[in-house]
C-alpha cells in the first residue's frame, strides 16, 4: 500500500458501500420484524414490514459476498482466509484490510498492480459459492420451505 494512502483496502476499491448496506439492512430488517410483530393483525402495514425483514436479511447475506478483489478477483467474504474467522470477526477483518490477501493489490487496480499479480504466477483461489454448491442450497432451501408449507397445509384450521 502507498504511504501516502490512508484508506483501507474496502475504501481504497470503492466496496465499503456493500458492507454499509448489508449492516443497515440488518438493523433495518430487525426493525421491521419489531414493527410487525407489533402490528400484524392491527394493520396492513403490519404484513408489509413482515414482507421486508426477509429482503433485509437477504441483503444482509449477500452483499457481503460481491466484495471482490479488483485485480484477481478474490471473493473476500468467502476466500479461504475469511472462512477461518467467525462472522464477527470476519467483518472486522474486511474493515482492516490494507490490500487483497491474494494479490496483495492495496484497492486501486492499477495496471501496474495486474502486471505485478500476472507477474508472481499465484494461482486465482476458487469461489467457495460454486455454481454447484449455489444449485445445492437453492434445492435444500426449497425443499425445506416446500416441505414447511406442505405440513403447514395438511394441518390448517379449516373453518
Amino acid at each position: 500500500m502507498s504511504e501516502h494512502n490512508t484508506q483501507g483496502w474496502l475504501e481504497q476499491s470503492g466496496q465499503a458501500w456493500k458492507l454499509r448496506v448489508a449492516v443497515g439492512a440488518a438493523y433495518f430488517g430487525f426493525l421491521m420484524l419489531a414493527v410487525a410483530l407489533v402490528l400484524v393483525g392491527r394493520s396492513n402495514f403490519g404484513v408489509g414490514a413482515l414482507l421486508l425483514v426477509p429482503m433485509a436479511g437477504a441483503l444482509n447475506a449477500f452483499l457481503p459476498m460481491l466484495v471482490r478483489c479488483r485485480v484477481c478477483g478474490l471473493q473476500i467474504e468467502t476466500s479461504s482466509w475469511a472462512r477461518r474467522l467467525t462472522r464477527d470477526a470476519r467483518l472486522t477483518w474486511i474493515e482492516g484490510l490494507e490490500s487483497c490477501p491474494g494479490c496483495g493489490d492495496d484497492g486501486s487496480a492499477t495496471v501496474e498492480s495486474r502486471a505485478r499479480w500476472v507477474r508472481s504466477g499465484v494461482a486465482l483461489e476458487d469461489p467457495y459459492w460454486s455454481r454447484w454448491r449455489v444449485v445445492w442450497a437453492a434445492l435444500v432451501t426449497l425443499l425445506f420451505v416446500g416441505g414447511g408449507l406442505a405440513i403447514g397445509m395438511l394441518y390448517r384450521v379449516r373453518p
